[in-house]
């Protein structure tokens, strides 16, 4: 079943809040972020490795919702630089 971009979203959002309840109370560094976007990535991998699609997905939730948090804390740089 293939989900609309605003079901997607919204599944990103229960994502990002569950993840407030548990991480980034601290601020973090973008470095910070890309170390836990890989290892959430190198979940991802495992999974669709071991698993297949569906938990690789799950997996990948996880990626997307960090990368927001790291726009959250800071902010979205449209012209591509830091």
């Amino acid at each position: 079943m293939k989900e609309s971009r605003t079901e997607i979203y919204e599944a990103i959002d229960r994502e990002r809040e569950y993840q407030a309840i548990k991480h980034f109370e601290e601020p973090c560094s973008i470095g910070d972020f890309i170390l836990i976007m890989r290892a959430e990535l190198a979940e991802a991998e495992a999974a669709w490795n071991k698993q297949g699609c569906k938990r690789a997905i799950e997996e990948m939730l996880q990626v997307a919702a960090v990368a927001v948090a790291a726009m959250e804390q800071h902010g979205i740089h449209e012209e591509h630089g830091c």
